[in-house]
């Protein structure tokens, strides 16, 4: 009796997760995208405290900022209305503290990056101590909203 009430109960919450993804907002899928893209993304500058070298480890930001109570990830992006994709130039991680000290952290090396290379985009809050802070431009929003109600 116990291994069918354990089947119905796992039947049930996969059904409910899979309903959960599909109520997911426009934002909240572009957010999904844009992070899991960066977090496989190999690191390109560490801090000279760690053992890694440049490039061997995969973007650690989930695991947290050692160290630090806060932390913040940037992004700089490009948001495409023609093939309603968003892509990305650069991202900047950075930890503090300071709850707000950390988001202008993060958004000042994005633009420090972005002027340094002459890059042609958006620098953007994305991420809050995990918390999705990704603003998405309304024109865009509006195309993108269309192209997932057609798809459904």
């Amino acid at each position: 009796m116990r291994s069918v009430i354990t089947a119905c109960l796992l039947v049930v919450w996969s059904l409910c997760a899979a309903h959960a993804a599909d109520d997911k907002t426009a934002t909240e899928l572009l957010y999904d995208d844009l992070m899991g893209r960066m977090l496989q993304d190999k690191v390109e500058r560490i801090q000279s405290d760690m053992s890694e070298r440049q490039g061997d480890r995969r973007n650690s930001y989930r695991e947290g900022l050692r160290g630090f109570a806060h932390k913040a990830f940037s992004s700089c992006l490009v948001w495409d209305k023609e093939t309603l994709s968003v892509s990305y130039q650069s991202w900047d991680a950075y930890g503090s503290p300071d709850w707000s000290y950390a988001e202008f952290g993060a958004l000042r090396a994005c633009l420090r990056k972005k002027r340094r290379y002459n890059k042609n985009c958006t620098c953007q809050m994305i991420d809050h101590d995990d918390e999705n802070v990704l603003k998405v431009p309304a024109n865009f929003l509006k195309l993108y909203e269309k192209k997932l109600a057609a798809e459904q």
